[in-house]
């Protein structure tokens, strides 16, 4: 009998969410001033989607001695550890003793609380108010959830039986109008709407849910509804949340302007280390590179030259007649703006140690080293067009950076190297399913199916 397969995607999004304070309201807002003149403010829906999709953030709490134990409970909630009750108890007792003013459910203001104090303890705006936090536990909740029913329904063993999904709205009274249109439509699961319309986490205080069925009982309901050509996020509150992209690397190129793509860069960076965890940048447009990656690369004949002289020298124990390391090339300005790097970022070739350069390609991938694949590998990755692009960034380590070519397999992998240089690690072809395994070891943060 075959073993009961078993999910974790859900504690894997939970894990590995960076914790973001932040200042921004929830959306942001435009106005004309006296003067005719437009002015606005920038709310958290200025943030690319994909990014929100892997923090864990509150808006207008910018303090990490609030958002750290905030995160906490909530994880715990998320998880299932504690109830509602015990986890908002919990959270009030905290805010409280911080500072803020926590209502208690009765009508009346306490003793020595004025009626204005009160209200304003009511509001969502009060981060202590049974209201918001309940808001943040539910909506947080909902999200892992449904990040866990995701992977586990498009199981391509699942999806064989099951590739369909019926919507259910919440039958409340309260229910939004286009949240009760979707009630009892049928979806392919692979629908893009979606992926912008997930049941129960499509809108703050979604109490959608789903059901799903195979294509017997699809017929029976009139067949499932055309496909959207993509996912559209288009609520009015500025929610937008993607359960399939819980893992697949953020947007940085969704932020309008290099400057503020930068300050996100460095701002991910420094909560990667603080909090542990692994994060993944990429083009939103599915992760390719819309020109070369590079600039000013060097002949083919000049890699050859270079591989083969150290190759020599590491075989025979003794020193390189050349310099133990050559200029590539640069990464491409387009590059570097879409993923927020500064600076020149030039690339170089070193003769390296176990794990980059030349010494690790004899070691670890000496059939490319000596087959031709390297200087070829090389060269498609940095040249070519439609290269797949992938920043990834560990606790403890140099950031990566992962170029593939998928037409030809050519897979190379960059190490930062000082301020701003990148190194050479490794480069090879590997086209296939072997190509994209290698790729998702290497570039995503994928949960385990067990």
């Amino acid at each position: 009998m075959d073993d009961l397969l078993t999910y974790d995607a859900a504690a894997t999004y939970l894990r590995n969410r960076l914790t973001m304070p932040t200042r921004m309201k929830s959306k942001g807002f435009s106005w004309r001033d006296e003067e005719g003149r437009e002015r606005f403010t920038t709310g958290l829906d200025s943030i690319p989607a994909g990014i929100r999709n892997q923090a864990f953030f509150s808006a207008r709490v910018a303090e990490e001695h609030i958002l750290s134990p905030l995160r906490e409970i909530s994880d715990s909630f998320s998880r299932g550890e504690i109830d509602l009750a015990t986890a908002r108890a919990g959270l009030k007792k905290f805010l409280v003793s911080d500072g803020y003013l926590s209502d208690d459910g009765i009508d009346e203001p306490p003793p020595g609380v004025s009626l204005k104090e009160w209200r304003e303890a009511r509001k969502l705006t009060n981060l202590a108010s049974t209201a918001r936090l309940n808001l943040i536990l539910r909506t947080n909740a909902a999200q892992a959830q449904a990040v866990g029913d995701y992977q586990q329904m498009m199981d391509p063993e699942i999806m064989a039986i099951f590739p369909y999904l019926i919507y259910r709205g919440s039958g409340l009274a309260t229910s939004r109008a286009d949240h009760a249109a979707d009630d009892g439509k049928v979806f392919r699961k692979d629908d893009p709407y979606l992926l912008s319309h997930w049941p129960g986490a499509r809108d703050f205080n979604c109490h959608c849910y789903h059901e799903e069925c195979d294509e017997e009982t699809a017929r029976a309901m009139g067949g499932a509804v055309p496909p959207s050509p993509k996912a559209v996020f288009d609520n009015p509150s500025g929610y937008a949340f993607d359960p399939s992209a819980a893992f697949t690397g953020a947007p940085l190129d969704g932020i309008p302007e290099v400057k503020s793509r930068r300050a996100m860069l460095d701002s991910i960076r420094r909560h990667v280390e603080s909090d542990k965890v692994e994060f993944v940048a990429r083009p939103s447009n599915g992760g390719l590179l819309p020109s070369p990656a590079a600039t000013g690369v060097i002949s083919r004949s000049e890699l050859d030259a270079f591989v083969a002289a150290q190759t020599e020298s590491i075989r025979s124990r003794q020193p390189a007649a050349a310099p133990d390391s050559i200029r590539i090339g640069e990464l491409s300005p387009d590059l570097r703006d879409m993923l927020g790097l500064s600076g020149t970022s030039e690339i170089r070739m070193a003769r390296g140690g176990r794990r980059r350069g030349v010494t690790h390609m004899l070691a670890d991938h000496l059939d490319a080293l000596e087959g031709g694949e390297f200087a070829e590998a090389v060269a498609e990755a940095l040249s070519g067009r439609g290269v797949g692009c992938s920043l990834v960034m560990k606790p403890g380590k140099r950031d990566f950076l992962l170029l593939e070519a998928p037409e030809t397999g050519a897979l190379l992998t960059l190490r930062r190297s000082g301020a701003d240089g990148w190194e050479i690690v490794s480069a090879h072809k590997l086209p296939g399913a072997n190509g994209e395994e290698y790729r998702r070891k290497q570039s995503e943060l994928r949960p385990k199916t067990r």
